[in-house]
């Protein structure tokens, strides 16, 4: 605009205010027309302060809750809400406004927020309130919120939903529990294993000397050697439970029906707890087929029956129960965890006395038990542990002291390639491989394993032996397989003897019946590959190819 229009729009402007003022002097009528600019101005510095109020109000990520005070602050009502509480309450702002906070969050007394509103409120004092859960028939959720009072008498509440961020503290926190768990019973497993095989060795001793005294004696001292002598196997059984526990040998895995499975249990093994326990069936149809060996289903079933029949002081009912589940993220408990997938469930449930808080954590733990001395080995539940770990699935349980417990058992379903688990899969060769043991039954058995897939083999029933044939047949023979412990040279010593004649390091799959021979796969002495006896032939042909096309 040019300076002459600019001053005409002003006269016009002066002239406007004097009619409607009244006023006619030049001094009085640019003195109002002043105030009214700065009125102006300030009106619009308040618009924008209140714009940006409004986009900070409404930016946060946190929720923002305005209240005012009723009923002498007993109550307050709803003023104002920002859209991240909107989302966080799951409400819209039109249902709140001018509703009282006890109204819209019936909880809110209960979950002792309402008494931080009064707090603050009377006090003037700002206060934060701890991380909680809120929860009523609407909304739940974890919450962290920091009250404070303004000047005109309103209170804010600023709160953040950390959900989320709770769940993973959980879920941290359990895989920990999971982690000290495991790493507790494979310790325990260790020194088990070691136990067993120092406390047979005592047993042996033990029923060969009673044994002996019983034949040279008569009356009173024949009969406490056969006391001796029962009391051995006793312990004999207890230690081949221990066994089972610490050894992670292979299991005789098939197809295998876990509903029959079931049947099977209740019809052979039932009778054997006598009339005054009574067992309900509760079989799923369409339960998909498992993968595991039938002989340890039973082994499971037989343990948490029997703990069962001695939580129910020996009267009452016990149900097996068999559902189809599927999770479509890891499953968490406190004794494990599953990846996603398909599982067959297996729950024993009985209303007898129940697991005590102080009991749970110790349950799986080997030599725990509840009942008096001389009526439990405390075996029974590690053991089941165990075949569940062999088995990639998982054991579980509800109880309550005094009420019962469930004991639930995951077996996974049975994959396609499960399905087709012939010996012919594992793929043969034509190589030539040195056997050495110094059982000639295993080494029949090895025979009858490799010689069908195309192998050409030579056999050695000693250490020594082994050295001599290999010097005979060293450009032949592409694998050893050698047994750790033979009378005179042990596997270790033979194969590093033909290492040397060699001059270079020779293929080796070593095999014993130790379990303390290995670690993870590998020989415990020189890290070589390993095959734990018993083995199933199709474990060892596989091994057998693994190491030649290593």
């Amino acid at each position: 605009m040019d300076p002459l229009e600019e001053e005409r729009a002003r006269a016009r402007y002066y002239q406007q205010i004097a009619q409607q003022t009244g006023r006619k002097s030049l001094q009085e009528i640019t003195a109002l027309a002043q105030v009214v600019e700065e009125h102006k101005k300030a009106l619009k510095a308040l618009q924008e302060s209140e714009a940006r109020y409004r986009s900070l109000f409404e930016a946060t990520g946190r929720g923002i809750a305005v209240y005012r005070a009723v009923d002498g602050g007993e109550d307050f009502v709803f003023e104002d809400i920002n859209k991240p509480g909107e989302r966080i309450d799951d409400i819209r702002k039109d249902d709140l406004i001018g509703k009282r906070v006890t109204e819209v969050f019936p909880g809110v007394e209960e979950f002792g927020l309402l008494a931080v509103f009064r707090r603050v409120w009377e006090t003037g004092q700002s206060e934060r309130y701890p991380v909680s859960l809120y929860k009523d028939g609407r909304v739940q959720g974890w919450r962290d919120n920091y009250v404070y009072k303004l000047p005109d008498g309103e209170l804010v509440a600023v709160y953040e939903d950390v959900t989320e961020k709770k769940q993973a503290e959980e879920a941290l926190r359990q895989k920990d529990l999971q982690l000290l768990h495991a790493q507790k019973m494979e310790a325990v497993g260790r020194l088990s294993s070691g136990v067993s095989h120092e406390f047979n060795n005592i047993l042996t001793g033990m029923v060969g000397l009673a044994t002996l005294i019983k034949r040279a004696s008569a009356g009173q001292v024949a009969e406490d050697a056969e006391g001796i002598i029962a009391s051995c196997k006793r312990a004999a059984d207890v230690v081949a439970r221990l066994k089972a526990f610490s050894q992670r040998r292979a299991a005789a895995k098939s197809v295998v029906d876990l509903n029959k499975a079931v049947e099977e249990f209740r019809r052979l093994a039932v009778p054997g707890f006598g009339e005054r326990i009574r067992f309900e069936l509760d079989l799923a149809q369409g339960l998909d087929p498992v993968w595991a060996d039938a002989s340890q289903i039973e082994q499971v079933l037989m343990n948490l029956c029997l703990n069962s029949q001695d939580a129910l002081g020996g009267v009452g009912v016990v149900t097996l129960r068999t559902r189809a589940v599927s999770f479509d993220k890891p499953f968490r408990s406190p004794h494990g965890a599953l990846p996603p997938g398909r599982y067959a469930l297996l729950q024993v449930e009985d209303a007898g006395k129940g697991i005590s808080p102080e009991e749970a954590p110790h349950v799986f733990e080997p030599f725990f038990t509840t009942k008096g001395p001389g009526e439990g080995s405390g075996l029974g539940l590690p053991v089941v542990y165990g075949i569940l770990s062999d088995h990639e699935g998982l054991v579980t349980f509800e109880s309550e002291r005094g009420k019962g417990a469930r004991f639930e058992v995951y077996w996974p379903a049975a994959s396609e390639l499960s399905r087709r688990a012939p010996a012919a899969a594992v793929p043969g060769g034509t190589e030539t491989l040195l056997l050495a043991d110094d059982e000639p039954t295993v080494l029949g058995i090895l025979q009858r394993i490799l010689e069908p897939r195309g192998y050409r083999l030579l056999f050695a029933e000693s250490g020594e032996q082994a050295v001599k044939v290999y010097r005979s047949h060293k450009e032949e023979i592409a694998l050893l397989v050698l047994d750790i412990v033979m009378p005179g040279l042990g596997g270790c010593e033979a194969h590093a003897l033909i290492c040397e004649e060699a001059g270079r390091k020779v293929k080796v799959l070593f095999m014993s019946g130790y379990s303390t021979a290995q670690s993870m796969g590998r020989c415990s002495e020189c890290g070589e590959p390993f095959v734990q006896k018993p083995f199933q032939p199709e474990e060892v042909a596989r091994q057998v190819r693994a190491v030649l096309d290593a």
